[in-house]
């Protein structure tokens, strides 16, 4: 089951100015279009409020490393163990987020990178 990480700043006051938390969400890459933006699809992986997104994602690498090489996990529907293998798909984030994971300057930058 490949998954999606989603992360963004968000706020628990209305004016987006006080209370800023960066979070880390995922949701499973493998489900239908309209059932990925569901709200009970998406999982909660992080938050907190004074660590970046770049901070925190160091400390979620080593549990992504080993859903990638498999985990063994107890199903309560079967009764029994099974191997679960979750690669990361890809990270989902905004224009800043992005810019920040990526260690560029993003948008306010004068030159373009040599790639481009």
């Amino acid at each position: 089951v490949p998954l999606n990480l989603f992360t963004d700043d968000t706020s628990s006051s209305r004016s987006k100015k006080w209370n800023e938390f960066e979070s880390w969400s995922t949701v499973s890459a493998g489900l239908p279009l309209e059932d990925r933006n569901k709200h009970e699809n998406t999982f909660l992986v992080c938050l907190h409020y004074r660590l970046s997104a770049v901070q925190m994602l160091k400390n979620i690498v080593d549990d992504l490393c080993k859903l990638e090489n498999g985990v063994v996990m107890y199903d309560t529907e079967y009764q029994e163990s099974v191997l679960v293998i979750a690669p990361l798909n890809f990270i989902t984030a905004d224009n800043m987020e992005h810019a920040q994971i990526a260690c560029h300057k993003g948008g306010s930058t004068h030159l373009n990178c040599c790639k481009c």
